[in-house]
């Protein structure tokens, strides 16, 4: 699992991905600077897991304009989830717009949009299916 959830950074755009269970085990994670990006089932694997960015390895204006947006972020996800994809995409947009780098508001901008216009596929939950290693 911790290898499938590597692979993903790439497509999430992030340095650090890590799974729910894993975040759960560190002590004093407090100290650090964490957001949710879902739940994923990876390739192999019958179970979603939840996955979470930590974004203290960005540059320092990066992780700086995350942690002022989390609230946003999570604010869009939110809406993402309960399938408010136009007003999920208007909030990922205004997050680009102060922090353009941030590729995961760029993924679920791109998705709301493409869900706003196409609808959700056939069976959609919110667990993002990942069909490659």
């Amino acid at each position: 699992t911790a290898s499938r959830i590597e692979s993903l950074t790439k497509h999430f755009g992030t340095s650090i991905l890590l799974s729910e269970e894993t975040l759960q085990q560190i002590e004093n994670a407090d100290q650090f600077h964490f957001r949710f990006l879902g739940r994923v089932q990876v390739k192999g694997k019958k179970e979603p897991v939840g996955l979470y960015e930590c974004f203290d390895g960005d540059g320092p204006a990066s992780t700086a304009n995350k942690a002022e947006l989390k609230s946003a972020f999570e604010k869009g996800l939110n809406l993402f989830f309960a399938q408010e994809f136009p007003q999920a995409a208007a909030t990922f947009d205004q997050i680009l717009k102060v922090n353009p780098a941030d590729q995961p508001a760029r993924l679920f901008l791109s998705k709301a949009s493409e869900y706003s216009l196409k609808g959700v596929p056939e069976g959609w939950t919110g667990v993002e299916v990942m069909r490659f290693k």
